[in-house]
């Protein structure tokens, strides 16, 4: 159970991550659709490379990376509004993002037994973070943005803790 707590938190974690870099872009660069597809772009091409990730150790590292990318995103947007300049710059920082998406997938699929149990907890993370990231947006604006992504971030370690708790219990 712990497994589908941690995917479905991961799910939640990824959908309110893109969802702060898309208003992050939308609102002080540019609202055009192209900016949105550039970013899924940019993030699906570092889920490419994280699936080549084998070293199970650099977990902490790539989530970490993933917060400080979107934190220097948003603080260069906000710095440089309206600017286009700097947009290859904001892509690499997303897809830097986006490898840790990848990685989580190459290495949670050892813990379930079925590939498409670790995709649909994950999705329904995913799918329940988009719509509360767009009420919460809504609701609080850019405040959510720099408070939503660090409390999913801590959040998620608990449910990492929970995790490796009960899979050393089930060992034992």
């Amino acid at each position: 159970m712990s497994q589908r707590l941690y995917a479905f938190g991961t799910g939640v974690f990824f959908a309110v991550l893109q969802m702060c870099y898309f208003f992050t872009l939308q609102a002080f660069l540019s609202s055009v659709y192209t900016i949105y597809f550039l970013l899924v772009l940019a993030w699906l091409g570092g889920s490419i490379v994280g699936l080549n990730i084998k070293n199970e150790k650099i977990n902490f590292l790539l989530i970490t990376l993933c917060l400080l990318n979107l934190y220097i995103v948003y603080g260069l947007v906000s710095i440089f509004l309206f600017n286009d300049y700097l947009l290859p710059l904001y892509f690499l920082f997303i897809f830097l993002s986006g490898i840790y998406v990848g990685y989580f997938f190459n290495i949670q699929r050892k813990t379930f037994p079925r590939i498409k149990i670790l995709f649909f907890w994950e999705n329904m993370g995913f799918i329940i973070g988009l719509i509360f990231s767009l009420l919460m947006f809504i609701e609080f604006g850019n405040r959510f943005i720099v408070i939503a992504p660090i409390l999913f971030f801590c959040l998620l370690g608990i449910f990492k803790k929970l995790t490796n708790k009960a899979l050393y219990l089930q060992i034992l």
